[in-house]
């Protein structure tokens, strides 16, 4: 078991706004194109279902 500083627990729990509302640790390990495709993904069905009700 390894310890984790607070500094970096803080810097990789925590969603920032310059980051297009991502964590630091997903930008860095990649994985920010795939987080950000599925939310684009649930955006598009959310506002098709709004547009369904009226």
């Amino acid at each position: 078991m390894f310890f984790i500083s607070p500094i970096t627990n803080m810097l990789c729990d925590r969603y920032h706004e310059v980051l297009n509302n991502l964590k630091p640790c997903d930008v860095y390990f990649g994985k920010a194109d795939k987080i950000l495709n599925k939310e684009k993904e649930s955006k598009i069905k959310h506002c098709s279902k709004e547009e369904e009700k009226i």
